[in-house]
C-alpha cells in the first residue's frame, strides 16, 4: 500500500473514530468527498496522480466505497468494515504527547492461545508504538494512548480481555529502560 492510501485511510478512518468516540448520531457525521481528500494528499505533496492512484487502490480493494449524494453533486466517501481493519493497521495508537511527571501509559493484555493471530496483532502494534513489554501482557509508554486504540478493542470485541489506562510509578518502582 502506498504511503497516499495510508494517508487516505487514516484521515477517513481518524474521522470515523472522532465521530465513534463523541456517541453522535450516523445522521451527525459529516462524510469527507473525493475532492477533500484529493486536496489534503496534494497539500501534503502528494501529485494529482497519486491521490487519483491511491483512491482507485482503495476502492478496487474495498476499503472505501464511494456514495453519490444528489444534493451538491458531490460523492462522499465511506470507510467499509474491511477499511476499518486495515486502517487498524496503520493508525497511530498513542499520541505525540509525552506523559510528564512519570506518568506512564499501560495496556493489559489477557488474550488467550485461542485468539493467537489477535494477541499477536495486538503485541506487534503496541510495540510498533512505543510501547515496552513489562512481562506477559502488560505493556508501558510514556505517551498518551491514542482513541485509535478504544476503537480496535471496540471492533475487535475485545473489551473484556484489555485494559489500559495511566499509571504514576512510586518512588520505589524501577524504571523503564530501552
Amino acid at each position: 500500500m502506498s504511503n497516499a492510501s495510508q494517508r487516505i485511510l487514516i484521515t477517513v478512518g481518524e474521522q470515523v473514530v472522532r465521530h465513534w468516540r463523541k456517541g453522535k448520531e450516523k445522521a451527525d457525521y459529516r462524510y469527507p468527498n473525493q475532492g477533500e481528500l484529493r486536496s489534503l494528499l496534494i497539500k501534503q505533496k502528494f501529485t494529482s496522480r497519486q491521490s487519483n492512484n491511491a483512491l482507485h487502490y482503495l476502492y478496487r480493494r474495498g476499503y472505501l466505497i464511494k456514495i453519490d449524494a444528489p444534493k451538491d453533486d458531490k460523492s462522499i466517501i465511506k470507510l467499509t468494515a474491511k477499511g476499518a481493519i486495515q486502517f487498524l493497521k496503520y493508525c497511530p495508537l498513542v499520541t505525540d504527547e509525552r506523559l510528564r511527571g512519570g506518568d506512564m501509559s499501560i495496556v493489559v493484555l489477557e488474550i488467550p492461545e485461542s485468539s493467537r493471530q489477535i494477541r499477536d496483532f495486538l503485541r506487534h502494534r503496541l510495540t510498533d508504538n512505543g510501547f515496552k513489554a513489562l512481562s506477559g501482557g502488560v505493556y508501558v509508554c510514556d505517551r498518551v494512548i491514542h482513541d485509535n486504540f478504544a476503537f480496535l478493542v471496540f471492533l475487535y470485541k475485545l473489551k473484556e480481555r484489555v485494559t489500559w489506562g495511566q499509571f504514576m510509578p512510586s518512588a520505589d518502582t524501577a524504571s523503564i529502560e530501552d
